[in-house]
């Protein structure tokens, strides 16, 4: 049997070193801070972008993959046999780029482009998932089928400081922005499949922390727990704590350039695959 690759883009928020441990290519996406453009975790780390928009006078403006970006990816991994696992096409357009090498040049490689239906370390969750099942040696049509099961098994929920970049980048709609910054709260959000919906308006950050904790307890037993945080380490820390009753060793990972442009600084967040 034929090796097979497993490809995804830079918005999957991986656990320190497991990208690199399992192979798995990433696409990564792109920033701009008005003409200068970045490379998102390769020439932007998530530090130096949160330093820029903190003194940035514009807000910073993100962008999908080429299909030239990902024809060249597919083209280096080795095999022509690939299964390529994407932030949901209701985020981003990514998955619309990575579709059109197949469709257009690679008429020889059988690729696999699925639409996770979310992002983050969840997205990074289901990656590593598929990785682990090409490792033993599994068919392209058992990782597809496996992987399309667990899709909707995956829990996204946060914390923000303010929706004010959700706003911004489109993410979330203009009224419930309006209503929201009436007063001063701490949005919950979670994806759900695949958009960002929200949860609760608590009015302090330790009842949000409250909120985001129960909300994704009550999602059911996990397989995967991690935490991010955009410039929240300390929180992070804290909210980790708190879940190291119901799970141990959950690893924590900042939130990348992209993905920080949309929910911005204070940020943090829970996600989870279920059993």
């Amino acid at each position: 049997m034929s090796e097979i690759a497993v490809v995804t883009d830079s918005t999957a928020d991986f656990p320190p070193g497991e990208a690199e441990r399992f192979g798995i290519k990433i696409v990564p996406l792109y920033v701009r801070f008005g003409n200068q453009e970045y490379i998102d975790k390769v020439n932007l780390s998530s530090e130096e972008f949160f330093t820029k928009l903190k003194k940035s006078l514009v807000l910073p403006v993100t962008s999908q993959p080429t299909p030239d970006d990902f024809l060249k990816v597919y083209r280096e991994v080795g095999t022509d046999k690939i299964i390529s696992i994407h932030i949901s096409g209701k985020l981003s357009g990514t998955i619309n780029s990575a579709i059109r090498p197949q469709k257009e040049v690679l008429h020889d490689f059988d690729i696999r482009i699925i639409d996770s239906q979310t992002t983050s370390m969840a997205l990074a969750f289901l990656v590593t998932e598929a990785a682990k099942l090409a490792k033993n040696r599994n068919g392209l049509d058992t990782i597809e089928t496996e992987i399309n099961r667990l899709i909707p098994q995956t829990r996204v929920y946060g914390m923000l400081d303010t929706l004010h970049y959700l706003e911004k980048g489109g993410r979330i709609g203009v009224v419930q922005y309006w209503l929201s910054s009436l007063l001063q709260f701490k949005p919950i959000i979670k994806v759900k499949d695949g958009e960002v919906l929200p949860v609760a308006r608590p009015r302090t950050r330790n009842k949000g922390i409250n909120e985001l904790i129960d909300n994704f307890l009550a999602e059911g037993e996990m397989k995967r727990v991690g935490i991010i945080h955009a410039q929240e380490k300390t929180l992070a820390l804290e909210v980790r704590e708190r879940l190291s009753h119901y799970y141990p060793d959950i690893p924590i990972a900042e939130l990348g350039p992209v993905l920080g442009t949309h929910a911005g600084p204070g940020t943090v967040g829970i996600c989870g695959l279920l059993r």
